[in-house]
């Protein structure tokens, strides 16, 4: 009977090592998909909001502003963010820049990586000449 009680006794911590290794394993991958991203808004050339967002790495850019801005589509681009509308009548269009280059996908395909700067700007379209 002692022998049983022993044996149960040393599964029983078996089980509890391992499991604190495997729980110590997922938070630290967790930590390491966890990326911090900022997100600036402009309108008229005027800074009007800016957030420092912690994110999972590969996070899609749309799914991250959804869950952080009250945001409204028009056509799967953004066309409202937080209330600021674009006007097709005044030319302003919300794009967006990342790490100062201009955006070449949607943001519902941009990848978010470590230390990306998001700047969205709502500003009437200027020619350049």
């Amino acid at each position: 009977m002692k022998k049983i009680v022993q044996g149960a006794a040393v599964l029983l911590v078996c089980f509890v090592i391992s499991g604190c290794g495997k729980a110590e394993q997922a938070e630290k991958k967790q930590t390491q998909d966890t990326i911090q991203v900022k997100i600036t808004l402009e309108e008229d050339h005027k800074n009007v909001d800016e957030k420092t967002i912690k994110v999972t790495k590969n996070e899609k850019l749309q799914k991250v502003m959804k869950e952080n801005y009250t945001i409204k589509l028009s056509k799967g681009y953004i066309s409202e963010i937080d209330g600021r509308k674009q006007d097709e009548k005044q030319g302003k269009y919300w794009l967006y820049e990342i790490n100062g280059k201009q955006a070449d996908v949607g943001a519902n395909q941009y990848k978010l990586k470590k230390g990306d700067k998001i700047v969205w700007t709502l500003n009437p379209y200027e020619e350049t000449k």
